[in-house]
C-alpha cells in the first residue's frame, strides 16, 4: 500500500467548465513552480502535489511524460 491518501480536490474557481487534464497541467506546474520558489520538500506546496497527483492519470505521473 502507498504511504500517502489520495484525496479528491475540492472546486477550483478557475477552472469552472474544463476537464481534468487542464487542471492537472496547471496543478503540476503550480507545484514545480512552488518548489522552485520555496525549496524541494517544501510543505507550503502540499496542496498542489495532492492536487496533481489525484488528478492526473497515473500513467502520467509515474512516467517521464509529465517531466518534459
Amino acid at each position: 500500500m502507498s504511504d500517502y491518501e489520495i484525496e479528491t480536490p475540492g472546486y477550483d474557481s478557475r477552472f469552472p467548465h474544463t476537464n481534468s487534464t487542464k487542471r492537472c497541467w496547471q496543478n503540476y506546474f503550480d507545484f514545480h513552480s512552488c518548489e522552485i520558489l520555496n525549496g524541494e520538500g517544501s510543505t507550503k506546496c502540499t496542496t498542489f502535489f495532492r492536487a496533481f497527483k489525484s488528478l492526473c492519470p497515473n500513467d502520467w505521473v509515474c512516467s517521464s511524460f509529465l517531466f518534459l
